[in-house]
Formats: C-alpha cells, sequence, structure tokens
C-alpha cells in the first residue's frame, strides 16, 4: 500500500493532468471572443410566392398598387434605429456601438443593400435573438460617435423623428398627396433567423471569417388598408410603429431571400 506522503506528492500531478485535459476540452475557450458587426436593410414584402419584387430604382419613388388598388408613390422615407443588443441563448445581452449613433435607414436606397450600423467584440457561444430600439432621431446623439452623424440623402429634417413616409397616392383621377410620421420610442426582441425567415440559434466562433447580423424591415405593409379617399392620418401615425415590428426581422449574415 502506497504511505499517505507518496500519495500526496502525486495528487498535484493529477490535477495538473486533469487540467491539461479540461484545456483540450475547450473549456479553456471561455474569454475567446469574436468580432460581430450588425447591418440594416429593407425591402418590400415577400409575396406569396415567396419572391420578394423590385418596387423602384436607388433614389427614385417606390410604387406598388396597395391592398385597396391605390398606387401608392413613397418619394421618401427613413425609419431610424436608434441602438441593438445582441442576445445570448442564456439571456447574456452585449450592447453594439453604433459607429454613427442614431441610424436613419432610407427607404428609397437600394433594396436589400446592407449598411453597417456597428459591431462589437463578443464571446464565443450561441446567439439567440437581438433587441432593437426604434426611436427618435437626435442630432445630439451623433456628435463624439466614432464618424458622426450618418449623412442624409436629402435635407429632410429628422430631428425628434422615428418613420417619416412621405409621397404621393393615385387612384382613377385622384391625387392625393401623404405625409405620416411617428416620434414613438419601442424597443423590441426579434429571433435571429436564417436567410429564408427560419428562426435558428447563431453559432459564434472565432477564427471562422466575418460575423455578420442584419436588421431587415419592409416598408409597403406600411400601407395596407389605406383608402386615400377618406383616411385618418392621425390614426395612420398612432400605428406606424406596430406595423415596423411586425414587419422587423433579425438574420444571421447578410443575405435574405
Amino acid at each position: 500500500m502506497a504511505s499517505l506522503s507518496a500519495v500526496l506528492l502525486r495528487a498535484p500531478l493529477v490535477v495538473l493532468s486533469l487540467a491539461v485535459i479540461a484545456f483540450g476540452c475547450g473549456l479553456g475557450d471561455a474569454d475567446e471572443e469574436a468580432r460581430i458587426d450588425v447591418f440594416t436593410t429593407h425591402h418590400a414584402a415577400p409575396l406569396p410566392s415567396g419572391e420578394i419584387p423590385t418596387y423602384g430604382a436607388p433614389t427614385a419613388a417606390r410604387t406598388w398598387v396597395n391592398d385597396m388598388g391605390w398606387e401608392v408613390n413613397l418619394t421618401e422615407g427613413y425609419i431610424v434605429v436608434r441602438g441593438l443588443r445582441l442576445v445570448e441563448c442564456d439571456d447574456t445581452k452585449h450592447e453594439v456601438p453604433f459607429a454613427y449613433g442614431p441610424f436613419p435607414d432610407y427607404l428609397n436606397a437600394q433594396d436589400l443593400d446592407v449598411v453597417p450600423m456597428g459591431g462589437v467584440d463578443t464571446p464565443v457561444g450561441t446567439y439567440c435573438s437581438v433587441i432593437v430600439n426604434y426611436g427618435p432621431y437626435r442630432f445630439a446623439d451623433t456628435q463624439g460617435t466614432p464618424k458622426g452623424p450618418y449623412p442624409l440623402p436629402t435635407d429632410r429634417d429628422l430631428e425628434g423623428t422615428t418613420i417619416f413616409l412621405a409621397g404621393i397616392a393615385r387612384l382613377g383621377d385622384q391625387t392625393v398627396p401623404f405625409e405620416f410620421r411617428s416620434s414613438e420610442d419601442r424597443i423590441v426582441e426579434l429571433e435571429i433567423r436564417e436567410a429564408d425567415g427560419v428562426p435558428t440559434e447563431y453559432r459564434v466562433e472565432a477564427g471562422v471569417g466575418a460575423l455578420k447580423v442584419t436588421l431587415g424591415k419592409t416598408y409597403d405593409p406600411f400601407f395596407n388598408g389605406i383608402d386615400f379617399s377618406a383616411f385618418d392620418p392621425m390614426m395612420i401615425n398612432a400605428g406606424l410603429m406596430d406595423h415596423l415590428v411586425m414587419q422587423s426581422r433579425a438574420y444571421r449574415g447578410t443575405t435574405i431571400y
């Protein structure tokens, strides 16, 4: 039988061996990080076939017919994203610094083009959702950011605005100008999805190349149910944020089918 002193001498060697084995099994990766860049985009709502239609060229009006038969010509639109957090599947949250501060997504830019908003180094692991803060644009919040305010492609004053939609609707010989605006602040949690829209866990690993998450938004559903011959702009303004939340999705990568 081994003496007590011999057992005690061997004990540190056993502990060290177990530590080496544990590290080799991946337990030593706890502090490893990976870069995740966050993008935003917009597009028309998919058709029943799954196809995403094209309603206009870059910087031109978006034109389609709504479910009430009106031809909607969206000549200018913005949606402001104030912040975003990545959420691990254990509910740990990671704030994503934005390069420009509040980000105004210009809806007349090229559909499905992705624009970077910011990025963060996060622990490797499994991510399930993002928390998005839609809210009013404040110029003061762009000061001191890495890139300053994002350059607006129009001279629109967005101060205090979260959603802005303007244009003309036509039906027969009727032409109706419209301008809708919301200053609502809303935080919404969105599941991370595959490009085809199926919710999926996002396994974030180090050393596998660029990792990306994209916030997607549609614009034509804002106008569903609107009869421009008799409509209440105040009621439409009050419902804009609900439409935005329902039509928002978060995707892994930068491709949306």
